[in-house]
C-alpha cells in the first residue's frame, strides 16, 4: 500500500500501516532498500485450531501461539524451513522479540492480548 500511495503522489507514510515504500527501487532498477517505519515484520493468523501472531526483524523470526502460549523463534536465515527452535538457546534475542511482538500488540490490537489470556 504505501508503494501504491507514493507512486500515485500520496502521502509516503501511512499511518497504523504495517509495511514500507519500495517505490524508490522500482524507480532505481532495482537498487535501493525498502523504506519502514518499524524494522520489524508483523503478521497474524486466526485459525479457529492455532491462532498465533509473529514478527520478523533481521535474520529471526518468532513465533507467539495464542492458546498454549508457546513462543518458537527461528533464525530463518539459515533455517528456512523453520526445522529448528532456537528459543530455548538465543534467550537475549528471545526477549528483545517478544517484547517488540508484544509492544505492537498492545499498540495496535490490544484487544487480542485479552481474549487469549483468559
Amino acid at each position: 500500500m504505501p508503494t501504491f500511495s507514493e507512486l500515485a503522489g500520496g502521502n509516503k507514510s501511512i499511518e497504523n500501516l504495517d509495511g514500507g515504500s519500495f517505490a524508490n527501487v522500482l524507480k532505481n532498477k532495482g537498487k535501493g532498500e525498502v523504506e519502514r517505519a518499524n524494522k520489524a515484520f508483523f503478521f497474524h493468523r486466526f485459525a479457529k485450531a492455532y491462532p498465533h501472531s509473529a514478527v520478523i526483524m533481521g535474520d529471526y523470526k518468532l513465533i507467539k501461539f495464542w492458546k498454549t502460549n508457546k513462543i518458537e523463534m527461528y533464525n530463518i536465515s539459515k533455517d528456512l524451513g523453520e526445522l529448528n527452535d532456537i528459543s530455548k538457546v538465543e534467550k537475549t534475542k528471545l526477549k528483545e522479540l517478544e517484547s517488540t511482538l508484544m509492544s505492537y500488540i498492545a499498540k495496535h490490537n490490544p484487544d487480542l492480548i485479552g481474549k487469549f489470556s483468559k
